[in-house]
């Protein structure tokens, strides 16, 4: 009989034991699921910011590509200018010699 009692005390504070440490962690796995929860959420967030940080450097790029572009053309447009004004200086030079020619012509004419 002294058996039965002991085993059912033997039993008792075995359930105990086991209930409080069961509940223990289990209080320890709700904090820790709890923390893999903030972190996913925390997760996702910085996805959405990366990936809206990936479409804005995106669309830099885009832009510095379209500006690169119009720089290249705004170059070419001013060599096309200096060449036209090159050009433009001499016939002014040509035209220029000309008109000393026929000034110097028209003298020489009224001389004689």
């Amino acid at each position: 009989m002294l058996d039965f009692i002991l085993g059912i005390v033997i039993g008792l504070l075995t359930g105990y034991i086991l209930a409080h440490n069961i509940s223990k962690y289990g209080k320890a796995a709700k904090k820790v699921r709890l923390q893999i929860e903030s972190l996913c959420s925390e997760n996702l967030k910085l996805e959405q910011r990366n990936k809206k940080a990936e479409r804005f450097i995106e669309d830099l790029l885009l832009d510095n590509e379209s500006l690169h572009k119009q720089v290249q053309q705004s170059i070419d447009k001013e060599y096309e200018l200096k060449d036209k004004i090159g050009d433009l200086q001499d016939d002014v030079n040509k035209l220029t010699r000309q008109n000393k020619e026929l000034v110097l012509k028209i003298k020489n004419t009224q001389i004689e």
